[in-house]
């Protein structure tokens, strides 16, 4: 299932669409992510170690309310709790994923192509850190090029003989 919004936050350069779509999956998936995050903020409460910092969007100390004062507006011990309210904001989106894009094909194509993003995001992976593509101390562009058709060549090579040994071929 998908919807189709004009986007609020267009640009004046492109028009854009959001595609957001529901997968009960990917859903149940969020839930059972969420409640070993749950149980981890409740062992930080009990344990009285609740980090201030919460750099990582993915932290369970996200879910944790801090009380500092009375009701009388008095200053007090610090009181951790477990923010339900936050738990429940999050759990709204369970199972949605949206897709921004200018691209004028049809829904269905746009979204197959965002399904296989996490093939090519696999093969960057491959690259960094199988291949140990990484650091290049070229300069030259004609040595950047060569140092890229390397690495993709390597790469292709690697998924043929995966596709030869595992039944399994991405490209």
């Amino acid at each position: 299932m998908f919807f189709i919004r004009k986007n609020p936050y267009t640009t004046k350069k492109s028009d854009q669409r959001l595609i957001i779509t529901y997968s009960p999956k990917y859903a149940a998936y969020q839930k059972e992510i969420r409640r070993r995050q749950i149980e981890r903020a409740q062992k930080m409460i009990v344990s009285g170690k609740c980090k201030t910092e919460r750099k990582n969007p993915n932290n369970p100390a996200r879910f944790v309310g801090k009380l500092a004062a009375t009701k009388e507006g008095e200053k007090t011990k610090i009181h951790y709790f477990l923010d339900e309210e936050k738990i429940a904001e999050e759990a709204r989106y369970d199972g949605l994923y949206a897709v921004c894009t200018d691209l004028e094909d049809e829904v269905t194509d746009i979204l197959k192509v965002s399904e296989g993003r996490w093939r090519i995001e696999e093969c960057f992976l491959v690259m960094k850190t199988g291949f140990e593509t990484r650091p290049a101390f070229v300069r030259l562009e004609s040595r950047i090029t060569a140092h890229f058709l390397i690495c993709f060549l390597a790469l292709l090579v690697y998924r043929l003989l995966e596709g030869k040994l595992c039944g399994s071929l991405y490209l």
